[in-house]
C-alpha cells in the first residue's frame, strides 16, 4: 500500500502536478506502524510535495487536517478504504483506493479515544458493518473508488452496497525493477518473497516447503526466502524437519539492490497463497516485480491475483494451494513442460509501470462528471492533461 502510494505521488510529480500528502504522525496511522511516510521529506519533486504528518487515525480528528487543506487543492485522493470516511468534510472531490483487506479492517476509523463507552466498540467500528453505520453519508458523497483488482470491486459491492461509483485500476511496478535476467548454471532456484507474520499464514510458505520435500527427488533446487516476521523461527524449524536442509535459505529482510539480484537470478518465482475469511490477497505486485527481471511466477487463482499474473504468459498458476497441487505445478515447470519467453514475462510487467497506472488515474480524476477540474487538451479521455497549477491531496 504504502510501495503503491510513493510511486504514484512520484510519477505524478514527474508530469508538473503539485502535492499534499498527509502522513500519519512519526509515520502512525492508526495502529499500523509503517516506520516511512509515502514521499520522505527531501525526495524527488522538490517544493512540488510537502509532506505533512498530521494524522493519526482517527476519522473524528482527521477531519479537521482534511478542512484546514481544503482550500488549497482540487481533489483529494485516499490511499486506503477508511479515508473515504472523511469525504463529507470536503467541499472538494473525493477518490478513494481500495486494496482488499482494508475493506474488512479499516485503519482509519472514528475512534473516539477521548470517548471512553464508545472506544469500547472499536473492533466494531473498524469492520465493515460499523463502517456501513458510522461513514454511511461519507461513502456516498466519494466521486469514485479505485479498487486494485477486480475481485477487490467484488468485495466493494458486496460488502458496502452503497459505493456504486468505482473503476478497477491495478496496482504498479517500479522502473528499478526492470533489469536483464541472469541464466545461471546449477540447481533450479527458487524464489519467494513475503511477509513471514502469524497474521498473514495465508502466504502459505509452509505449504511451498511441503510441497519441495514431495519433489525432492525428483529434481536439484535451492530456494530463497526473503521477508522477515515472527514466524521465521518456525519456518526454519518446518525445513529442517523436512529435511530440506540447506536447500532453503532464509535472508530475512533484503535491501532493494539484494532484492533486485534475487529476482533477476530466479529461475521461477513462487507465491502460493490461500484463501481465508476476512483476509484476501487484494493484488500482488511481487509477481510483477519478479515479472520486470523476466522471472516467471508460479501463482494460484485467490483474491487478486488473477489480474496481476497473465496465465502462460507471466507465470501459471497450480490448482490449488495444497501441497501435492504446488509440488505438480513445480514438476512441470522443471521438467519443461511449462516454458515462458522472457520477452513476453517482461512484457507484461511493462503494461503496469506507473507511467501506465498514472495515465489511468489521470483519466479517472478528469473524466467523471461534476468533479470540475480545470482541464487542457482533448478532453476527458485518456491523453487529457490537466492544467499546470491543478493540485491533489493524498492521504495515507
Amino acid at each position: 500500500m504504502s510501495r503503491f502510494c510513493h510511486e504514484t505521488v512520484q510519477e505524478l510529480v514527474r508530469r508538473g502536478h503539485k502535492l499534499i500528502v498527509l502522513t500519519g504522525h512519526r509515520g502512525k496511522t492508526g495502529s499500523r506502524n509503517t516506520g516511512e511516510t509515502p514521499v520522505p521529506p527531501g525526495s524527488a519533486g522538490g517544493e512540488a510535495i510537502r509532506v505533512m504528518p498530521v494524522l493519526n487515525g482517527d476519522l473524528s480528528i482527521d477531519c479537521r487536517a482534511v478542512q484546514s487543506y481544503d482550500a488549497e487543492v482540487d481533489l483529494w485522493h485516499g490511499w486506503e478504504f477508511g479515508f473515504g470516511g472523511l469525504a463529507r468534510h470536503s467541499i472538494k472531490p473525493f477518490v478513494v483506493t481500495a486494496h482488499g483487506n482494508d475493506l474488512y479492517r479499516s485503519q482509519a476509523y472514528y475512534r473516539f479515544t477521548k470517548t471512553p463507552l464508545l472506544h469500547h466498540f472499536a473492533k466494531w467500528m473498524q469492520s465493515p458493518a460499523g463502517q456501513r453505520v458510522m461513514c454511511r453519508r461519507s461513502l456516498r458523497r466519494v466521486a469514485c473508488f479505485l479498487p486494485n483488482s477486480q475481485n477487490t470491486a467484488r468485495l466493494l459491492r458486496d460488502l458496502y452496497p452503497m459505493c456504486r461509483r468505482w473503476e478497477v485500476v491495478h496496482c504498479g511496478v517500479g522502473s528499478r525493477f526492470f533489469q536483464g535476467h541472469e541464466q545461471t548454471e546449477g540447481p533450479l532456484k527458487l524464489l519467494t518473497v513475503c511477509g513471514l507474520s502469524h497474521v498473514r499464514p495465508r502466504k502459505n510458505v509452509v505449504g511451498v516447503l511441503e510441497a519441495l520435500a514431495m519433489v525432492a527427488g525428483a529434481f536439484d533446487f535451492r530456494y530463497d526466502i526473503c521477508g522477515d516476521g515472527d514466524m521465521s523461527a518456525h519456518v526454519r524449524q518446518v525445513s529442517d524437519s523436512l529435511g530440506l536442509g540447506e536447500r532453503v535459505h532464509i535472508h530475512g529482510g533484503v535491501s532493494d539492490e539484494a532484492l533486485s539480484a534475487f529476482y533477476r537470478r530466479a529461475d521461477l518465482f513462487v507465491l502460493a497463497p490461500y484463501a481465508r475469511p476476512g483476509d484476501v490477497e487484494g493484488f500482488g505486485i511481487v509477481y510483477l516485480e519478479a515479472n520486470a527481471a523476466g522471472t516467471p511466477v508460479l501463482a494460484t487463482r485467490t483474491g487478486g491475483i488473477p489480474d496481476s499474473v497473465r496465465d502462460g504468459v507471466s507465470g501459471f498458476f497450480a490448482a490449488s494451494p495444497e501441497p501435492a497441487d504446488i509440488a505438480r505445478a513445480l514438476r512441470e515447470f522443471a521438467s519443461g513442460v511449462r516454458r515462458f519467453e522472457e520477452e513476453d514475462v517482461r512484457g507484461w510487467a511493462e503494461s503496469h509501470r506507473y507511467e501506465r497506472v498514472v495515465d489511468k488515474l489521470e483519466a479517472v480524476y478528469v473524466s467523471r462528471k461534476g468533479l470540475g477540474f480545470r482541464v487542457q487538451g482533448p478532453g476527458a479521455g485518456g491523453n487529457a492533461r490537466l492544467s499546470d497549477d491543478w493540485e491533489v491531496a493524498t492521504e495515507g
